[in-house]
């Protein structure tokens, strides 16, 4: 510290810089931030790189004084164009985003090639997901397949990760699914933390689509146990029909519910349509239905199916995969379009009754008039 003092006092830059972080860390003296900052603005003052980084992100962040993002910014740019692969990194993520900067897409995505050319992992992999969420412009999957790649390659887990999401989905690469299975199962093997969990509902799910469900389980398990809505829905669902396990309707109740807490829909349906048919519940249709019809208004296919299902049979059908559900909502409104000439429209207006019996179908007596409308509408057309 005493040498670093001296060679500042000679004007050498570089000491100011490292005085700054003596300062800062409180190594050799005591802490100071205000120090650290004084220090810091010195030696950026001259040019040195780091020390323009380190003064931008004080200034950021109110360390040493009040936040001044203007002046952060101002030095964030002084650094990057200094050659500050960080810095360059950290800048173009700002203007990527407009975070702390008036967004400049063109200029961010510029910056964040420099810093993968410079072989910045962190940049490299916020590139990839620039392209492949659609904050640079056009999105390109193929562009953040190669990216993940490169960036994975240096070790950065969450480029494996979503390596792995490309190469399964086929995103921009060729689709193999054994292969992105070997790299979610490395994963979740080898990092406990929450990515770990990530990869494990990832492989889980890919095991339950293809009816695995003994290897999915565990899995599934693992990313609820880390907080996952989506693993607790398909888990519970699993326990509720006995998919590669023996029925656990009350586990599987808890579970779904779980999810619901997390803002679940689909778990949401299911419960319903449990409280219909009286699994886990004492029955309760009237209180079901109006569930389901609330779900169906926000576009959710299976609320939809239920809903229609319940009213014009009086019954409700375990259906859970999207397509199966839009095809069999197609078929229920095909056949729902039937002769009422044989209806006595008066008295079930007039009908106190919440069901009427109509050629061996219950149906919703409300629903009956809007099909008969419908009918007749038709007619006059």
């Amino acid at each position: 510290f005493v040498l670093l003092c001296k060679a500042s006092a000679l004007g050498m830059p570089a000491a100011d810089f490292r005085l700054g972080e003596c300062y800062l860390r409180g190594i050799g003296t005591k802490f100071d931030e205000a120090k650290a900052v004084g220090y810091f603005k010195l030696a950026a003052d001259t040019d040195v790189p780091d020390a323009c980084l380190y003064y931008a992100e004080c200034k950021d962040a109110g360390i040493g004084g009040k936040p001044d993002s203007a002046e952060s910014l101002k030095y964030l740019r002084k650094a990057a164009a200094l050659g500050c692969v960080e810095a360059q990194s950290l800048l173009g993520l700002k203007l990527l985003h407009g975070d702390g900067a008036e967004k400049n897409e063109a200029e961010g995505i510029a910056l964040l090639e420099k810093s993968l050319k410079n072989g910045d992992a962190n940049a490299t992999y916020a590139l990839a997901c620039a392209y492949y969420f659609g904050d640079a412009k056009p999105r390109d999957f193929a562009k953040a397949a190669i990216y993940f790649e490169i960036a994975a390659s240096a070790g950065h887990i969450g480029a494996k990760y979503l390596s792995a999401n490309c190469i399964l989905n086929g995103r921009g690469v060729e689709k193999n699914i054994s292969k992105a299975r070997a790299m979610f199962a490395e994963i979740a093997k080898n990092n406990a933390e929450c990515i770990g969990a990530m990869a494990a509902e990832a492989l889980g799910k890919s095991f339950y689509q293809t009816e695995n469900f003994a290897d999915a389980q565990p899995l599934l398990l693992r990313a609820v146990e880390n907080g996952s809505a989506n693993s607790a829905y398909l888990l519970g669902e699993m326990l509720l029909k006995g998919k590669g396990c023996a029925k656990r309707v009350f586990d599987a109740i808890e579970l779904l519910q779980f999810a619901v807490s997390r803002g679940q829909t689909d778990a949401e349906v299911l419960l319903a349509e449990c409280q219909f048919r009286g699994i886990g519940f004492t029955p309760d249709a009237e209180a079901a239905l109006a569930k389901l019809e609330k779900l169906a208004k926000t576009g959710n296919s299976q609320a939809e199916f239920l809903t229609a299902m319940m009213m014009i049979t009086g019954k409700a059908d375990l259906v859970h995969d999207r397509k199966s559900t839009e095809e069999k909502l197609a078929q229920l409104r095909n056949e729902s379009k039937e002769d009422f000439s044989d209806v006595d429209v008066e008295k079930v207006k007039k009908s106190k009754e919440d069901f009427i019996f109509h050629k061996g179908k219950m149906i919703k007596r409300d629903v009956l008039l809007q099909m008969i409308e419908e009918k007749e509408s038709e007619k006059n057309e």
